[in-house]
């Protein structure tokens, strides 16, 4: 039966002898089948229309109920059901392609799952796997369905448990569609059917579900997005707010351990920032947790400075973003970093690392390690660099307020000595002497003052070298700054380190808080080791160590400190005796021996012992509101009689007893201690010479005239000091031919 050029159908018939039949039954066929041919295309067209219809009515309920879903397990069951309805589909899988990271998300339906690593469906269902850029090649030249091989899929994505619970079904072919949405493509749907051929998919129904599908995919897709940004934004501010009231190591550590730790998925972290050298970086805060503190290197490894430029460090530093690392590979390269080493010897398996920068100024780094392989979304990078950038505030706060803690306890330590410096006599032009002895010491100490070498003051106990010590500081260049003492004999033997290098914070037990060393609070100062021959051997070696390579490190510190510091050292030992006995390094007296100054003892300066007592007993008569204002005769013969192995100290302290011994305005008696039999001090370098009792009285007036500075009468003058009337003293004065000249 044709229809213009097209034959609509024919029509069998059994007839035996067409001879039999007339033209008028021809006629009649023929009329028959113009009958029959109208019939058939209004029915061929009632179907067409009738299938269309049926079509828009299926696409049309698909859609309104997937208006109404607002999650994907509600869209993929709605889905599920559709396929299965019109296409006999035992089972689907969706896969989402991210472009941008190289990534895609399976969604798996319809079967039960089997995974060759045992996996059960609930770990499958949702999974996120790594996709190469050469397979979103192929996959984006895909137009329409297409059948492809169950083997070239697996190629494509091996990793997808829905592939492999087909494969264990016996399914061996896949019809895979491309899922659009305003002309991006979003993924792929693959499914397995009985109706794999093109022509019995109804295609035009087909696309049709996966346009609907397509734009619910886009809409669910993007609310994930909102809500995953809205649950980072949530995050960070109550990130912000734990970080806002952080103020120690301590306190951040405990914000990192109790809110990051199990968001991010990390092992470990830690925080490293940069050294004083600019040059290196080192731990600043250490996870309790880490898998490698059981790692034999480990001590090493977290006390070690590194190299900013190293091959990992350099990466982080010119990257905006924080940057991902296999150690797999990373420990394949040469020269690995220690701290690399050992965390993929302990199991480690990946490591992101974050930059903390101020400008452009790098000066830490934020490293998390994982155990597991991970994988790395564009959307997790940002995530952590968003906390990275809150750690780096804490992170400065915290440094920030070390070094205000520093300074405040450097100021503290600072008043202290100022006051020490005001309650002793500083002054060099005080220092009392006018013998040849201290004569030679004052040159020498003018000579030295104005450098900035180190001196060793040698000396009986109680000569004096601490006065000596102000007295080079005083004068030199450094005098503006502190001068601090360290009684090396006064510690004990495990504290002296300590003392003079500082500690860290734990670094020993009762190490509460960090502390400054004295090196530290001398520094462009200067430093006075009191008492230096009583210091431990194997101390000796760092103070060589800190006086050669002008810097110290702290007691459980990890990195060494600039310093600038003068040594002046002093001690009443022989030290050349004590080197050739074993008790003191050669090398440090060599070096602390630069400008030795030796400082007399009392009995070798004997002539300035009236003017060193009438000074004493002006500082204790005012002191104990006594009115003792000269000193006896027979009380001076005795001081200049007595041997003083104690010194100018020794002096000082008997004037003191007596002036509460005594009574009246003058000081006849000094209580000398009783010298024990056996124990006669004898005097060798000091001989009285013989004068006769004018020369003697002479020489003594003299001697205090110079004191006053000539002055005769008043309070403090020669007479009062004498004990004679001034009229009196004018005499003698006249009588023993003393002159003005005299006193120059």
């Amino acid at each position: 039966m044709p229809d213009t050029d097209n034959v609509i159908s024919a029509y069998p018939s059994k007839i035996k002898d067409l001879s039999t039949l007339f033209n008028e039954h021809f006629e009649c066929i023929d009329g028959l089948a113009e009958k029959f041919k109208a019939a058939l295309k209004e029915h061929i067209v009632s179907d067409f229309f009738q299938g269309d219809e049926d079509e828009k009515t299926i696409l049309l309920d698909l859609s309104n109920q997937i208006a109404a879903i607002k999650n994907k397990d509600d869209l993929f069951g709605v889905v599920h059901a559709s396929l299965e309805t019109l296409f006999n589909v035992q089972g689907f899988a969706i896969i989402v392609v991210n472009k941008t990271n190289n990534i895609h998300r399976v969604y798996e339906f319809g079967q039960e799952t089997y995974h060759p690593n045992g996996k059960s469906l609930n770990d499958t269902a949702f999974e996120t796997v790594s996709i190469s850029k050469s397979v979103l090649m192929q996959l984006a030249a895909i137009s329409g369905p297409v059948v492809i091989e169950l083997a070239e899929a697996i190629d494509l994505f091996p990793d997808m448990a829905y592939l492999h619970t087909c494969k264990n079904k016996g399914v061996d072919k896949f019809a895979v569609i491309t899922l659009e949405a305003a002309g991006d493509i979003l993924g792929y749907l693959l499914l397995t059917t009985e109706l794999l051929a093109t022509e019995a998919l109804r295609i035009n129904l087909l696309a049709g579900v996966c346009s609907q599908l397509s734009i619910a995919l886009s809409n669910i897709i993007l609310i994930e997005e909102v809500l995953r940004w809205r649950n980072e934004m949530e995050l960070l501010l109550s990130v912000n707010t734990a970080i806002a009231s952080v103020r120690s190591t301590e306190e951040l550590a405990k914000v990192i351990k109790d809110q990051l730790k199990q968001l991010l998925g990390c092992s470990h972290t830690l925080i490293a920032v940069r050294d004083a050298n600019k040059h290196t970086v080192s731990a600043f805060l250490l996870d309790e947790d880490a898998r490698a503190k059981a790692h034999p290197a480990y001590s090493d490894a977290k006390d070690g400075q590194y190299p900013l430029n190293d091959s990992v460090l350099q990466q982080a530093m010119n990257s905006d973003l924080p940057v991902w690392f296999d150690l797999d590979e990373l420990v394949s390269q040469p020269d690995v970093p220690l701290y690399i080493k050992i965390n993929h010897e302990s199991g480690l398996k990946e490591l992101i690392i974050c930059r903390f920068s101020k400008g452009e100024d790098v000066f830490g780094f934020w490293l998390l390690y994982f155990e597991e392989k991970q994988l790395i979304t564009e959307s997790k990078l940002k995530l952590i660099q968003s906390l990275s950038y809150q750690l780096c505030i804490s992170v400065a706060n915290i440094i920030a307020n070390q070094e205000i803690d520093r300074y405040k306890r450097q100021l503290e330590e600072e008043t202290i000595y100022l006051k020490e410096e005001i309650e002793v006599n500083q002054n060099y032009a005080e220092i009392i002497g006018e013998s040849p002895a201290m004569q030679r010491t004052f040159r020498l100490v003018t000579q030295v003052s104005r450098s900035d070498s180190t001196v060793l003051i040698l000396g009986e106990t109680g000569t004096g070298k601490e006065l000596i010590a102000r007295a080079i500081h005083n004068n030199s260049p450094r005098k503006n700054k502190l001068m601090v003492k360290v009684n090396c004999a006064a510690l004990p033997a495990n504290l002296i380190e300590s003392e003079l290098f500082g500690h860290e914070k734990g670094s020993f037990t009762g190490a509460t808080e960090r502390r400054l060393g004295k090196f530290e609070l001398a520094n462009n100062g200067t430093l006075f080791l009191d008492e230096i021959g009583e210091m431990p051997l194997e101390l000796q070696v760092k103070l060589l160590r800190a006086l050669q390579e002008k810097e110290i490190e702290r007691v459980g510190g990890r990195g060494t400190i600039k310093v600038d510091v003068r040594i002046i050292a002093a001690t009443n030992r022989d030290l050349e005796k004590e080197v050739d006995e074993g008790r003191f390094r050669s090398d440090l007296y060599y070096r602390l021996n630069i400008f030795p100054i030796h400082l007399p003892a009392l009995r070798d300066r004997k002539e300035d012992i009236p003017m060193l007592a009438t000074h004493f007993i002006h500082r204790y008569s005012k002191k104990t509101g006594r009115q003792i204002t000269t000193l006896g005769n027979k009380a001076l013969q005795d001081m200049m009689h007595y041997s003083w192995p104690g010194n100018i100290r020794e002096l000082e302290h008997l004037i003191e007893r007596s002036i509460l011994l005594s009574s009246g305005d003058a000081l006849k008696q000094i209580h000398l201690p009783t010298t024990k039999p056996g124990h006669i001090i004898t005097t060798t370098n000091w001989e009285v010479p013989l004068k006769t009792i004018d020369e003697n009285e002479c020489e003594h007036i003299l001697r205090i005239l110079k004191y006053c500075q000539g002055r005769i009468s008043g309070q403090g003058g020669a007479a009062d000091i004498l004990g004679v009337p001034a009229s009196t003293l004018n005499s003698k004065i006249k009588r023993l031919g003393i002159k003005k000249e005299h006193l120059v």
